[in-house]
């Protein structure tokens, strides 16, 4: 066990049995010393606690314990750290053995909000599902009579909605469904007042939130609704406040567009019978409202109320005085809305009368091309929209928006942006790219691109309007141009255009760009993400990768690895291996090279040419930590760019990053998304290495299931091992020719693992019918011998082998099938006997009846030692020598078989126990040879009787 605390997955697994199991009594101290030890980890101690309380809960003695425990982990003294252990025993108390007032006391902020585990099942599951209606009424009192309690632990929990205010409304939404018909109004009045309803989070399977069950059930029960109003807005008028108390209460029920339709008259009644002022006053105000409003009552109106309440000259006053409030507050909110929109109008009109009589005097000048530069950038910041408050999605709705319905005037500041790539002041691209590193635009930058995007919404779709030097100032505008600012309402038309017509333009600027950008340290990578995922950038990031590796520092800041990443990933994806891989052998011999860097450039050689870098990444990576998750960054990569050349590797470089990577990144690991992404790579390089019908493939899985470093993903990997092993077989098996076909009819060579086997087992039938049934005494040979050839113990092991393996090779060497002792197979383990022919074997393991693993050697030794070797298609044989009931191994169930035919009938039977079984018991030969001393003849008997009494 000391062991297993180390591995939480080893030792999950192990508990998991327990659970499933049958109840073992003597387990049930062990596991709860196991729930108490805080040096186990919190899966195991669950596992533990569940696989007590499953199998040993229902004594008193256990029941005392848990309710301790309770009380241990309440205080501390027992860790539970996710408050796991604590929501499976509140399960296992309540409601029978914990009262309601004792389990509220354990209702508080989980640990770890974010979990959903036993513990917030117990509050919002398990409690409205295992409560009755009277058991869910007393926790909802309960938590209104503590609810000062729960609003401190309310308040101070992060989360927008916490459990303690979460649970309570999914016990009021069962109470509510259960039982409807006992629900007291000033009861359900207490609880709204504590439970907050609106703050519902079930869901349905789409993602859409449901309805509110708590209010949809108080809108169809109006009686109670108006009950419940009634007596809140009594209780309201005895407090100080009686505003700030009939405004809370309305926030706990149903929003008005949820009131019964005859809510106006009903509130006219209450007004109408109503003794305290404070009350009349709030109902007769309701009526007014509803009134104005025209709503919540069928044929309400102000002469009806009026009429109704002539009879009672201060409510009518009051009605009254309150539709004139209402009156005034809406001539108010009309004007107020009125002389806002009039104020936004006329300011407006006053900023296009300010930009017309700016732009108009250099309207001409915009048309000839040489309008000054701070006018034509402005304009060029409207047509991208860069100005707060302009209004359209296209430029020239944008342009209106800002010189009004002078259409001239717009039309020649559309010219004007158009042939601003025309202008003599335009900078070339050097000077745009010492701009850019200076984090500094030039003035024509944005004019220039709206021009650009004018010229490609009216140019052929294949067509490139625009001389080299124009598509490279185009792109290094484009390049150093904020790209937050524009791409909102940019097209990027022109630059996809120049993409496909002219990539070694684009290959070539973007090179001088991001070399600048590299010797300044600095570098937007969102080219080169492009380049990785997108087809149309394909060809320049086939010509502009390789320049770009060649000139990276080979000494560089965390935020340039990120663009190296990407730069060797588009290499791998796009450029010519040869060239590559030159570039790797000559940045490799830079020894100031970073570390990680040098990870990096040894990654890409390794899946360039895995023979020539397996062995140099392994020495530079491995048994440090933070090298191997360097390697993970690139070979592991969440996007999947590298899939097909990952999916190429050959099974040594699976085995290396199993090996390197499986050893930092374990299966069952904390689920931050870096680790789990990486422990899913190692996985599916587990499968990759499994789908690889080769020996190499074989042997590595092997290597990695025996590798202590890997022991939290040994489980997986002798699985991978065992159906590698099928795969090979499947890939291996060939039919057999029609000449094998006839031998193996006529007795002659076998033509697959499965003729050799029943050849080999027909064989081994003979010859035991010759030792036993023979008269030769050929049993003899089995046994140590005194001088008058009487037997007096068996032989070793070894030697019954070698007399049987004697008489085997007398059969089968004739059909020139050899068989052989101690042959080896997997885990560098031997068969007592090999039996071969060709590409295929069959191995046998022997026992004598005395030896101690005698019911276990078939399952622990032959099937997953020797038979996953491929070449044995899975077949095997079991071969036991008999010695005799008196000298057989006892087995578990206590009772020794008492002949041969019982005992091979009984090591059959271990190989079909379930459907899992089926094909080892097909594929597993049991041959049992009696070797005992026959019975004495009569006479013999007679002689010996006679010689005892006698004696």
């Amino acid at each position: 066990s000391s062991n297993i605390k180390t591995n939480d997955c080893r030792a999950s697994s192990r508990a998991g049995s327990v659970t499933q199991g049958t109840a073992i009594p003597e387990l049930a101290d062990l596991l709860m010393e196991v729930v108490r030890d805080n040096q186990w980890g919190p899966i195991v101690k669950l596992i533990a606690l569940d696989a007590f309380i499953r199998h040993y809960g229902g004594s008193e003695s256990a029941l005392s314990e848990l309710k301790t425990l309770l009380t241990d982990i309440s205080d501390g003294s027992v860790s539970d750290p996710v408050d796991d252990l604590l929501g499976s025993l509140l399960s296992a108390l309540y409601p029978v053995h914990l009262s309601v007032p004792e389990v509220l006391r354990y209702l508080k902020r989980p640990q770890r909000p974010s979990h959903y585990g036993p513990y917030r099942h117990f509050w919002i599951r398990f409690i409205p599902e295992k409560s009755t209606p009277s058991q869910l009424a007393d926790l909802l009192d309960g938590y209104a009579a503590s609810y000062d309690r729960f609003r401190v632990a309310i308040q101070t929990d992060s989360l927008s909605i916490s459990l303690i205010c979460e649970a309570p409304i999914y016990w009021l939404a069962r109470f509510l469904e259960t039982s409807y018909e006992e629900s007291d109004p000033c009861r359900l009045l207490r609880w709204l007042r504590v439970v907050d309803v609106d703050e519902w989070l079930e869901v349905d399977s789409s993602g859409s939130e449901l309805a509110n069950p708590i209010n949809s059930w108080i809108r169809h029960h109006p009686e109670i609704l108006k009950s419940m109003i009634a007596t809140g807005v009594e209780r309201c008028a005895d407090s100080h406040n009686f505003e700030n108390c009939v405004i809370e209460l309305e926030q706990r029920l149903p929003e008005c567009n949820g009131r019964p339709t005859d809510f106006g008259r009903w509130c006219l009644e209450k007004a109408i019978v109503a003794t305290h002022p404070a009350v009349r006053d709030y109902f007769i105000r309701k009526v007014a409202l509803y009134v104005f409003f025209h709503s919540h009552d069928e044929g309400l109106s102000r002469e009806i109320v009026e009429k109704r309440c002539a009879g009672d000259k201060t409510l009518l006053t009051k009605f009254i005085e309150a539709n004139d409030n209402l009156d005034e507050q809406r001539c108010r909110r009309l004007k107020r809305c009125k002389g806002l929109k009039e104020k936004r109008k006329l300011q407006s009109l006053q900023r296009t009368r300010e930009w017309q009589d700016r732009v108009r005097p250099q309207a001409e000048a915009l048309r000839e091309n040489r309008c000054p530069m701070d006018l034509l950038e402005d304009l060029a910041k409207a047509y991208h929209g860069s100005f707060s408050g302009m209004e359209g999605d296209a430029p020239r709705k944008r342009l209106e928006n800002l010189l009004g319905d002078d259409t001239d005037l717009i039309d020649a500041v559309m010219k004007g942006l158009r042939r601003s790539i025309e202008r003599d002041d335009v900078p070339d691209d050097a000077e745009i790219i010492r701009l850019g590193a200076k984090n500094m635009m030039h003035r024509l930058a944005l004019p220039f691109l709206a021009g650009l995007e004018e010229i490609f919404r009216s140019a052929p779709e294949d067509a490139w309007p625009l001389n080299e030097k124009q598509g490279r100032q185009a792109l290094a505008f484009d390049y150093f141009t904020d790209y937050f600012t524009l791409r909102r309402h940019r097209d990027v038309q022109a630059y996809h255009s120049l993409l496909t017509s002219r990539p070694d333009v684009v290959a070539a600027s973007l090179t001088r760009i991001i070399r600048s950008e590299l010797r300044h340290g600095k570098a937007l990578w969102q080219a080169f993400n492009d380049w990785t995922q997108i087809a149309r950038h394909r060809e320049v990031a086939r010509r502009a990768t390789l320049p770009l590796l060649k000139t990276f520092p080979v000494r560089c800041t965390e935020e340039l690895l990120s663009g190296l990443r990407y730069l060797l990933i588009a290499a791998l994806l796009h450029c010519e291996n040869a060239p590559f891989q030159e570039l790797i052998e000559r940045k490799l011999t830079h020894r100031s090279m970073n570390v990680a860097q040098r990870i990096y450039w040894l990654t890409a050689g390794l899946l360039v040419s895995p023979g020539a870098y397996i062995k140099e990444l392994e020495t530079y990576i491995a048994g440090k930590e933070r090298r191997v998750r360097r390697l993970a960054e690139i070979i592991a990569e969440r996007e999947g760019f590298l899939k097909a050349h990952i999916q190429s590797l050959d099974a040594p470089v699976l085995e290396l990053l199993i090996r390197l990577i499986g050893a930092s990144y374990q299966p069952y690991g904390p689920p931050a998304q870096p680790h789990w992404v990486m422990s899913s790579h190692v996985s599916e390089f587990i499968e990759q290495l499994v789908s690889i019908p080769s020996p190499i493939a074989t042997d590595a899985l092997e290597r990695l299931s025996s590798n202590e470093d890997l022991r939290s993903w040994r489980s997986r990997l002798m699985d991978a091992a065992y159906r590698q092993s099928a795969v090979r077989r499947e890939a291996e098996f060939h039919h057999c020719t029609v000449e094998q076909a006839v031998q193996t009819l006529d007795n002659l060579k076998p033509a697959n693992a499965a003729d050799l086997a029943a050849l080999t087992m027909e064989h081994l039938r003979e010859i035991a019918r010759e030792v036993r049934d023979g008269n030769t005494s050929d049993w003899r040979q089995y046994w140590n011998v005194d001088s008058y050839n009487k037997p007096q113990e068996p032989k070793p092991e070894d030697g019954c082998r070698d007399a049987l393996l004697s008489d085997l090779r007398h059969g089968l060497t004739p059909l020139g099938i050899d068989a052989q002792p101690e042959g080896r197979y997997a885990d560098d383990k031997r068969a007592d006997i090999r039996v071969s022919f060709g590409d295929f074997n069959v191995p046998v393991e022997i026992k004598k009846s005395s030896h101690r693993d005698l019911w276990r050697g078939v399952r622990n030794q032959l099937i997953p030692r020797y038979t996953r070797d491929p070449g044995t298609g899975g077949y095997g044989i079991y071969l036991v020598f008999w010695f005799g009931r008196e000298r057989c191994q006892t087995p578990e169930s206590g009772r020794r078989p008492q002949d041969a035919a019982e005992l091979a009938e009984r090591l059959r039977e271990t190989l079909s126990r379930d459907e899992a079984s089926r094909e080892e018991a097909r594929k597993i030969s049991i041959c049992v040879v009696d070797v005992s001393p026959p019975p004495p003849s009569g006479a013999e008997a007679h002689g010996k009787e006679a010689e005892r009494n006698g004696a």
